[in-house]
């Protein structure tokens, strides 16, 4: 009797919940909406033979890449977005871009001293972040839109060291992680910075560019899934 009354208590109980709960065919679930894509770029690009010192685009021959990577050993100047590693001693054989060709003392020629960047789809740009070498980059310009021969300037933008950098050497620390903010943000597919001051009065070098949002986080290179 009583394992028939316990038994009797637990089918009870079964049938209780089962009457609580809706069935699962009858249930509606909510989730959250799927956070929008961010935009990819590309490709990107140098003038070329804007480089004169050794660098990845210079000694490669690579002055502009598409992504995704097709060719591990035609990268060249597509280093310059490569992702930033927790940890690395940067030497000159990390260098990206390095130049000498000036139109005064700390006035890079500015037909050569400019990367472009293309996205997938129009990407909000409000800074850069520049990973530095010791000679190496002081003020730059953004341009934006959807045509490379038709973009807005979106101002200067200054070292976090300051504006008017005095003329001199070894003016960073190796790696110096150097956020340049320009004065209004902007949203294209295309993207481009003109390096328009350095301290050393002829030449710098760069190791990387990466393009940010008003987030402070940088767009990624589209990859092979």
């Amino acid at each position: 009797m009583t394992i028939r009354l316990c038994a009797a208590s637990l089918f009870l109980g079964t049938s209780l919940a089962a009457l609580s709960f809706p069935a699962a065919s009858q249930q509606t679930f909510s989730t959250e909406p799927r956070q929008a894509v961010e935009p990819k770029i590309v490709g990107v690009s140098v003038p070329a033979d804007s480089s004169d010192g050794p660098s990845w685009s210079y000694d490669a021959s690579v002055w502009r890449t598409e992504f995704p990577i097709r060719d591990v050993k035609q990268i060249g100047i597509g280093y310059i977005v490569e992702p930033e590693p927790f940890h690395r001693d940067w030497s000159p054989a990390d260098f990206v871009m390095h130049d000498h060709m000036y139109l005064a003392n700390g006035v890079p020629d500015p037909r050569r001293a400019n990367i472009t960047y293309n996205f997938d789809k129009p990407a909000k740009i409000s800074e850069v972040l520049i990973i530095q070498h010791t000679n190496g980059i002081g003020q730059i310009e953004g341009f934006i839109g959807n045509d490379e021969n038709h973009l807005q300037s979106l101002g200067r933008a200054n070292s976090t060291l300051g504006a008017n950098l005095p003329l001199k050497e070894n003016t960073f620390a190796e790696g110096y992680r150097d956020v340049f903010k320009f004065e209004k943000s902007g949203e294209g597919k295309v993207f481009r910075i003109v390096i328009t001051r350095t301290p050393l009065p002829n030449g710098y070098a760069v190791y990387r560019a990466y393009p940010r949002n008003g987030d402070h986080s940088p767009y990624e290179a589209l990859r092979v899934e």
